[in-house]
């Protein structure tokens, strides 16, 4: 598993999101709920801890 495997932006879309966010007077960072799927990976470490694998194909590309 990545380090930014649940990621919700590419780095562009990222890019644009932190511009946006800044324009709003606004903070977005790369760790935080609005830049991550926090669901997609608990979800992940449950389906992990039960069955002891999951499928790298059941994790939508980010990319």
């Amino acid at each position: 598993m990545e380090g930014d495997s649940f990621h919700r932006y590419t780095r562009p879309e990222m890019d644009m999101a932190i511009r946006k966010a800044r324009d709003q007077g606004k903070h977005i960072s790369y760790f935080g709920p609005e830049a991550n799927d926090f669901g997609l990976l608990e979800q992940t470490f449950v389906d992990y801890g039960r069955h002891g694998k999951r499928s790298v194909a059941e994790i939508p590309p980010h990319l």
